[in-house]
C-alpha cells in the first residue's frame, strides 16, 4: 500500500464463497488494493481520521472515514469494516448522517461477528452514536484542536522556508555586491 513499504494489504478467499480483504495502513492512491479487493464480502480497513483532517491523512498516508468507504465502494465490496481509529483523536469515529448511503459497521476491541452478522453492524451506526455522544463531542474538539496544531506547524514550517530562501538571496546578493566592488576596485 502506499503508506510505507512494508505496509500490505492481503485476500482471503473462503471455500464457501465469502472472500475479506484487510488492508491496514492504506494512504490515498491506493488503486492496487482497489484491483485486489474487486468484488470482496468484506472490506477491513483503516479510518485513521475523521473528514476534518483530510490534509493531515494525505500527508501522512492515511485514510479519513469517507476514504476507506469510497475505497470499498470503488472495489464493489459488499461490505467495509472500518478501524484503526486515531487515538490521538479520540477513541470514537465522528459517524454523521452523510455516510448512510455505504454499508459498513466499525469495529472495536473484541468485536466478534461473523459474515453473516455484518449486515447487523449498520443498524448499530445510530445507536453508536448516541452511547458515544459525549466520546464523540470529544473526538470532534481534539479533531479540531490537532488540525489547527498541523495547520500552524506546516504554515511555521513554509515561513521558516520562505526566511531562510530569503535570507541565502540576501547573502548572495550581499557577495555578488561584494564581487562587484573587488571587481571595480582592480
Amino acid at each position: 500500500t502506499p503508506h510505507c513499504r512494508d505496509s500490505v494489504a492481503v485476500r482471503i478467499d473462503h471455500y464457501t464463497g465469502y472472500s475479506i480483504v484487510y488492508t491496514g495502513d492504506t494512504g490515498h492512491d491506493c488503486e492496487a488494493v482497489v484491483r485486489l479487493g474487486r468484488g470482496c464480502s468484506v472490506l477491513v480497513t483503516e479510518a485513521t481520521y475523521g473528514d476534518e483532517l483530510e490534509e493531515m491523512a494525505r500527508e501522512r498516508k492515511h485514510l479519513t472515514i469517507s476514504d476507506a468507504l469510497s475505497l470499498g465502494e470503488r472495489m464493489e465490496a459488499k461490505f467495509t469494516l472500518l478501524t484503526h481509529f486515531s487515538q490521538r483523536i479520540g477513541k470514537t469515529p465522528i459517524l454523521t448522517k452523510k455516510y448512510e448511503r455505504y454499508r459498513f459497521g466499525c469495529a472495536n476491541d473484541h468485536l466478534n461477528i461473523t459474515f453473516d452478522e455484518l449486515g447487523l453492524l449498520p443498524l448499530l451506526n445510530d445507536a453508536y452514536r448516541v452511547m458515544f455522544s459525549e466520546s464523540i463531542e470529544y473526538s470532534r474538539l481534539k479533531e479540531l484542536g490537532a488540525k489547527r496544531n498541523f495547520l500552524s506547524k506546516r504554515d511555521s514550517h513554509k515561513r521558516k522556508r520562505r526566511k531562510s530562501t530569503s535570507e541565502e538571496l540576501v547573502e548572495v546578493s550581499q557577495k555578488g555586491e561584494e564581487l562587484k566592488v573587488s571587481q571595480k576596485g582592480e
